[in-house]
């Protein structure tokens, strides 16, 4: 087992235990005709329900930098194998986030987790 493994599994514990539940939802939008004149429609895929935990707690917990976030964003952190897109729609704590950004937090070329950047829907 290498270290970047050994740090993965440990965050990944870290995530399980003190995570909360988090809904990840898939989204496609069609453009509208007539050259992108009409208003374009969104399809929702099949949500998954899995757990994330925000970065500032995981910082806490592991000892790993989550960054600096904007006033009003949230950044969470996702198990190392789990799928999002910039498309997705995340629903954490009753509220519902489009993701502003992702960032896979990968020492030595090994993904340790996911820090995804939220932004509240309006």
């Amino acid at each position: 087992m290498t270290t970047s493994t050994f740090i993965r599994d440990k965050v990944n514990k870290i995530i399980d235990k003190w995570g909360s539940t988090i809904i990840i939802t898939p989204r496609t939008y069609t453009k509208g005709s007539y050259g992108g004149y009409e208003g374009r429609t969104t399809t929702e895929g099949t949500a998954v329900t899995t757990v994330a935990i925000e970065s500032n707690y995981l910082k806490r917990k592991s000892g790993m930098n989550a960054g600096r976030i904007a006033e009003g964003d949230l950044t969470l952190g996702l198990k190392y194998d789990e799928v999002v897109t910039e498309d997705s729609k995340i629903t954490w704590d009753s509220n519902e986030y489009k993701v502003k950004e992702i960032k896979e937090i990968k020492p030595q070329n090994t993904v340790i987790y996911i820090r995804i950047t939220l932004t509240k829907m309006i």
